[in-house]
């Protein structure tokens, strides 16, 4: 089986500390990108998705780093599994 087999693709939801500017999306590649306010007032930016392999989780993972956007949480599952 090959990495982009569509069996291997995974559904990622990736959540940052901060706010991620829109203009940053051409970097993650179709992913969405939401803004979720916390309790304190404090946001998150909330990646998801599907990506083919863990190459492509892994680069988009530098990216948010690049950013300076500390990582909160990252969940996966197939794409046929619920996404919440």
């Amino acid at each position: 089986m090959n990495k982009t087999d569509p069996h291997h693709r995974r559904y990622y939801i990736i959540k940052v500390q901060g706010v991620m500017d829109e203009c940053w999306l051409d970097w993650f590649n179709g992913m969405q990108l939401n803004i979720e306010e916390q309790e304190d007032g404090t946001c998150l930016s909330v990646l998801s998705g599907e990506l083919k392999d863990q190459s492509s989780l892994h680069g988009k993972l530098i990216k948010l780093r690049d950013l300076n956007l500390p990582l909160v949480e990252l969940r996966s599952h197939s794409p046929e599994e619920s996404k919440y």
